[in-house]
């Protein structure tokens, strides 16, 4: 095996990696699964791992194509929409238009899309008259 190619658990752990927000160590209890050991040694063990040329060249990687696609998916690349957002709050002089800056971007980016989703839920309330009595 060559010295830059990576094993099927070192391929593994930087996938962990990616998917699971950048924790080494979580990454590393996936594909190893060490259950008896400590979660210090598996930090330490995890960071050694992070901490090879090999593993952060393939992250890297990993992490563009990630990026790439998110682009994609977007329909414009993440620097135009930070530029867009930088130059609409920096002109905006009251902290209010700043503000609504910020709303627009996050309804750009589908950034309330939870929260409608959540908006749509509804309660089957029972009527209550004034005297405290449920109504029928």
């Amino acid at each position: 095996m060559s010295k830059d190619k990576l094993n099927s658990n070192q391929e593994s752990f930087c996938a962990e990696y990616i998917k699971n927000g950048n924790n080494a160590t979580e990454a590393y209890r996936s594909v190893y699964g060490q259950k008896n050991s400590t979660d210090k040694s598996l930090n330490e063990r995890a960071s050694r791992l992070l901490s090879t040329s090999k593993i952060q060249a393939r992250i890297k990687g990993l992490q563009e194509k990630v990026n790439t696609k998110v682009e994609k998916k977007l329909g414009l690349e993440v620097v135009d929409v930070a530029l867009m957002f930088k130059e609409m709050y920096y002109k905006a002089e009251k902290d209010a238009d700043k503000l609504k800056a910020a709303e627009n971007l996050m309804k750009h980016l589908g950034g309330y899309q939870k929260d409608n989703e959540q908006s749509k839920t509804t309660i089957d309330i029972p009527n209550i008259n004034f005297n405290g009595n449920k109504s029928k």
